[in-house]
C-alpha cells in the first residue's frame, strides 16, 4: 500500500495547506501513515488513514509556520505508509504550492 498524488499541486487556504491524494495497492484495505509538507525551514506533518482506492484531501496544519509557504513555488511532500508487513513505504513527490 502507498500514497499517490494525482495532483501537480497543493493549495494552500487558511490555517492550512491541502494535499490531494490517493491510496494505492490491493494488499491491504487502507493507507495508514503521516504524510509531511517540508520547505526551506519549516516542516509540518499529520497523520492520515485513507480506505484503499480512495482519493481525499489531506489538510496539513501549518500553525505558526504558516508565513514560510506564503510565497513559495513549490515543497516536498513526503507520505510514511505503514505496511501489513512492518516497516513503511516512503513517497516523496515536489508539488507546485498556489
Amino acid at each position: 500500500m502507498s500514497i499517490k498524488f494525482p495532483w501537480r499541486t497543493a493549495s494552500v487556504a487558511g490555517p492550512g495547506a491541502l494535499v490531494y491524494v490517493k491510496c494505492a495497492g490491493s494488499v491491504g484495505r487502507a493507507c495508514i501513515g503521516t504524510l509531511a509538507l517540508k520547505a526551506d525551514g519549516g516542516s509540518r506533518k499529520v497523520a492520515y488513514s485513507i480506505e484503499s482506492g480512495e482519493k481525499q484531501i489531506v489538510v496539513v496544519p501549518l500553525g505558526s509556520e504558516r508565513e514560510l509557504f506564503d510565497d513559495l513555488e513549490s515543497a516536498r511532500v513526503v507520505a510514511h505508509t505503514m505496511q501489513d508487513t512492518g516497516g513503511s513505504v516512503r513517497t516523496t513527490r515536489v508539488l507546485r504550492i498556489n
